[in-house]
């Protein structure tokens, strides 16, 4: 049996946002931990994160800080007689440094079989094993089934390409082998192993994705989405297939876990939570039945068709706190192209009906897809009124970015509008998730990147004043909650950063050291190159002419 060191890198945020942005547990690698162990492995976990949540780190000369133990101090602790270490890459922004770890780590355990594994790796395997060509091989979706067979493989010297769902550089060309189907028997997957993870000091701190601020404790009830929205990575990740668990077993890993870690409140991740309405009024049912003294939220984003009355209620008697929608677009035009297929009145109706029933409601909109035109973005400003008049609480707007593995992502680099042989592709991917202001730009040939700032921020701006508008009485309550630092709403956590983050600027709250990345970008030459300030914390490509036709 090997010897495995699971490492998971720091985040990367921009200096900005050092006051609200929050990382949390990985659920990824507490289940492949959980699986490696059940197949008699002994496991290690760095989680470069949460050991060091209030460890920060420039990088080079921009503003992007490295939230978590740097590449130096997660080698010093891995240990010495590892047999096979495998780094996870769940998001592409965090490419930037996550190969950095990977190449100090290859240095220091030079006869050591490294892996990748997460949806950065999946979404652009290629690019990976190129950047990183002394990489074993790179785990390719849907991760327990391949692992445990890969570390066998790599331990008996077996052929890997005997392993499905793998990629790997052969004579200096990469090699994906056969497509791994889904785990089907989702039931039967060992569940996480937390006990490798600092997971008190999650819990400890309160973090966790919604706004609900307690021993927050992350949880997956199905895995996949139905759907095929063309700005998502979900297909390739996980194909469209969407399996739920029995919710009996969810009920019984949650028990565990108030039992183990005295949690009060859970947080499930799941892609697309409420798919089967029968399944949300059987796991409510017994929740209910149970009376646990929980509360619980889907922060990620979820669908609308199977929330009616019924179902709103049983949700809320059983404990949900909140529940985030994913509209995306108020547009008919703009939600065709996208392949969304969402039903805006049901959903508002859905909205209403959660709103009625004391759930606190977000909603996710998007602005800048290729295509978008400015009369399509006015009617997602008309439907950010309607949200607001139903009682939505929350609304975030945020700019399109091409995200890997995406069909809208392939789409543009066969068009060339991104071109990953440009010193700048991996600006664009470091500033693949945070919403800053600076470095915005639109793909869409309609809306101009200085528009797209002022749709975005003020988007938001514009709910928020019809919803004070309508229901005067939340902006004192959001006012009186931010006296009393006990936020609730994402817009009180928004003002509760923007005061912390004056006050520690005041302070001058010092960024640890300076990390010198080696790698071939220069965030002044990209800088220079996009045409945008070098201080931008958040940078995208620049738009190239087109060699190709999309497919």
């Amino acid at each position: 049996m090997a010897k495995i060191a699971l490492v998971r890198p720091p985040t990367i945020m921009p200096a900005g946002s050092i006051t609200t942005q929050q990382g949390v547990p990985s659920i990824g690698i507490a289940y492949l931990t959980g699986v490696l162990k059940e197949a008699g492995h002994t496991v290690s976990v760095v989680d470069a994160f949460g050991e060091a949540i209030d460890q920060f780190t420039r990088i080079n000369d921009s503003n992007l800080l490295i939230n978590g133990l740097t590449a130096a101090q997660i080698v010093e602790r891995i240990p010495a007689d590892v047999d096979i270490i495998a780094v996870s890459c769940m998001y592409s922004n965090e490419w930037l440094y996550s190969k950095v770890v990977i190449r100090r780590i290859q240095e220091c355990f030079q006869n050591v079989p490294l892996i990748g594994g997460g949806e950065h790796f999946t979404a652009d395997p290629e690019y990976s094993l190129m950047e990183c060509p002394g990489m074993h091989s790179l785990v390719l979706g849907e991760g327990e089934e391949t692992i445990v067979e890969l570390v066998d493989a790599i331990e008996t010297g077996k052929d890997i390409s005997t392993v499905a769902g793998i990629a790997f550089l052969k004579d200096d060309k990469v090699v994906k082998t056969a497509t791994r189907a889904r785990i089907r028997g989702v039931d039967e997957i060992t569940e996480p192993s937390w006990d490798e993870m600092p997971l008190e000091a999650y819990l400890d701190a309160g973090l966790g994705m919604s706004s609900v601020r307690g021993r927050n404790m992350p949880m997956i009830a199905s895995r996949g989405c139905p759907y095929k929205c063309t700005f998502c990575s979900n297909p390739l990740m996980w194909t469209q297939r969407w399996i739920a668990r029995d919710p009996q077993k969810v009920l019984d890993e949650l028990k565990g876990y108030i039992k183990r870690y005295k949690v009060n409140h859970i947080e499930f991740y799941d892609l697309t939570a409420i798919v089967k309405r029968q399944w949300i009024l059987e796991f409510a049912s017994l929740l209910i039945r149970e009376n646990l003294g929980i509360t619980w939220a889907l922060p990620s984003g979820t669908r609308s068709e199977a929330i009616d009355d019924e179902v709103v209620e049983a949700m809320k008697d059983s404990g949900c706190h909140s529940l985030t929608y994913a509209p995306e677009a108020g547009s008919p035009a703009t939600l065709k192209r996208i392949k969304k297929m969402v039903n805006l009145t049901q959903m508002l109706m859905s909205m209403r009906s959660s709103v009625r029933c004391g759930l606190l409601i977000k909603a996710n909109l998007i602005v800048g897809f290729p295509g978008q035109t400015k009369r399509e973005v006015l009617e997602s400003f008309v439907f950010m009124v309607k949200m607001a008049w139903v009682g939505v609480h929350d609304v975030a707007v945020f700019p399109f970015v091409p995200y890997p593995g995406s069909e809208l992502f392939f789409q543009l680099v066969n068009e060339g509008l991104i071109r990953k042989d440009s010193a700048a592709y991996e600006a664009f991917l470091s500033g693949n998730v945070y919403n800053e202001v600076s470095g915005m730009l639109s793909w869409s040939e309609n809306i101009s990147h200085r528009l797209i700032k002022y749709l975005t921020v003020g988007g938001m701006g514009w709910f928020y004043f019809w919803q004070f508008l309508f229901r005067p009485h939340r902006f004192v309550a959001s006012l009186w909650r931010l006296f009393k630092s006990k936020p609730v709403t994402m817009f009180d956590m928004a003002l509760d950063g923007i005061l912390r983050n004056f006050v520690t600027r005041k302070r001058k709250v010092k960024v640890e050291a300076k990390e010198e990345v080696p790698a071939k970008l220069s965030f002044k030459d990209v800088a220079k190159e996009l045409g945008v300030s070098p201080s931008a914390s958040s940078m995208a490509m620049n738009r190239a002419p087109s060699t190709s036709s999309s497919p």
